[in-house]
């Protein structure tokens, strides 16, 4: 007799009709879970999708952050962007107190920049 059966005789002394009610509560249970959160990750994709629309451009000299933003609205230096760059957005966050962009740069890092209006533009506009 294997280690698991021998479990499974010992806490429902090898009851088939309780190992299928507590088959039958686990299958239940994984359906509501994946009902709740398939949802939630669509959603969340989608807004990702509609993000990375978005188009940057440069305006003035702007400063980017390493990592994502955060409600900090600030971090360390990576790196200064000039007018003209590019960078690909990945990600638009909207904070208490501040909106950050994550950007790709074309050399391949990742980082953010503060969205404040005057250092760049992004297309289509932000609300």
């Amino acid at each position: 007799m294997g280690c698991s059966q021998q479990l499974s005789e010992a806490m429902f002394d090898g009851d088939p009709q309780t190992m299928k009610s507590l088959a039958i509560s686990a299958g239940t249970v994984a359906a509501i879970l994946a009902a709740i959160i398939s949802p939630l990750g669509l959603w969340w994709t989608y807004g990702v999708r509609q993000d990375r629309r978005h188009t940057i451009i440069v305006r003035e000299n702007t400063v980017v952050f390493a990592g994502a933003g955060n409600d900090n609205c600030e971090g360390s230096q990576l790196t200064v962007i000039t007018p003209g760059s590019k960078p690909k957005v990945r990600r638009i966050r909207y904070w208490k107190t501040c909106a950050t962009i994550d950007v790709s740069l074309a050399d391949g890092s990742v980082g953010h920049i503060l969205y404040e209006g005057r250092n760049v533009a992004v297309a289509p506009e932000l609300p």
